[in-house]
């Protein structure tokens, strides 16, 4: 699936190539921006994985439970194109996806899946999860100094959980992936010499065949223009993952979230 939007969106590119010139302001203006962000923050997982016979799992704390270590570092580059001044089509990828593993001792027996993990063994485990999502925004508010935008875009993820005990050569693992469309809305303010804001919130939450989903991310961001097609930025990013399936022979829930400061780069054209 991914590789169809990454297509799609190099097929947008090319419909645009021969858009207008850009305009003056290096926020509100390029044609083509490009940026690159690496973020450190913390880690909350919540997670359950029911046997394939429907016998409810252990509700677990990633982080308590299993061990997954509760900071990470989580890179992400976007290409935003600007065909027209009010139009914008923007991809997101996680170049440096959410890994996290690690290890604890039990402290009570847990049903993980189809196996039986025993108080006082010690789980390994690890969770991966990475993200990509493809944005049309329209201006619908646009002045020298203000910009106002709502959209809408596809949202996908992937993610693999496993948790075994080394000593018994006991694993489990599941792995999921899907998509979903988001809306946005997003507006970022020039206040004056090199210094502009930005913001930027993304929602979805969706019910398909047995099985319940959301996503909501928020992007606040401070930016200085070093030179007309540079920008450098700091900026606090959150997300928060909730999947939930009733589908017979693979229930279960994941609720993850993320947070924390991130910093970034940026080019416009």
């Amino acid at each position: 699936m991914k590789r169809h939007v990454l297509v799609l969106a190099l097929m947008s590119f090319a419909a645009i190539a021969e858009a207008p010139q850009a305009g003056d302001d290096p926020v509100f203006d390029n044609r083509l921006t490009l940026s690159g962000s690496f973020a450190y923050g913390g880690a909350s997982t919540k997670i359950r994985l029911d046997a394939t016979d429907g016998t409810r799992g252990t509700d677990l704390d990633g982080e308590t439970d299993l061990g997954l270590s509760k900071h990470e570092w989580l890179g992400r580059g976007e290409a935003t194109l600007r065909p027209r001044p009010r139009h914008r089509v923007r991809l997101t990828h996680h170049f440096l996806k959410l890994e996290r593993g690690g290890s604890a001792t039990l402290t009570r027996d847990v049903a993980f899946g189809d196996e039986d993990f025993l108080a006082g063994e010690v789980v390994s485990s690890n969770l991966d999860l990475s993200l990509l999502a493809l944005d049309y925004s329209y201006s619908f508010w646009r002045s020298p100094r203000v910009e106002l935008a709502a959209g809408v875009g596809i949202n996908l993820a992937d993610y693999e959980i496993r948790a075994a005990v080394p000593a018994r050569l006991r694993e489990e693992r599941d792995d999921e992936s899907g998509y979903a469309p988001v809306l946005s809305l997003e507006g970022a303010f020039r206040f004056g010499g090199r210094w502009y804001g930005e913001a930027r919130v993304r929602y979805f939450e969706l019910g398909i065949d047995q099985v319940r989903g959301s996503l909501a991310t928020w992007d606040v961001n401070l930016l200085y223009r070093l030179h007309r097609n540079v920008l450098v930025g700091a900026g606090y990013s959150r997300f928060d993952l909730a999947v939930e399936s009733h589908r017979t022979g693979d229930t279960g829930r994941l609720d993850l979230a993320f947070d924390g400061p991130l910093l970034f780069l940026r080019a416009g054209f």
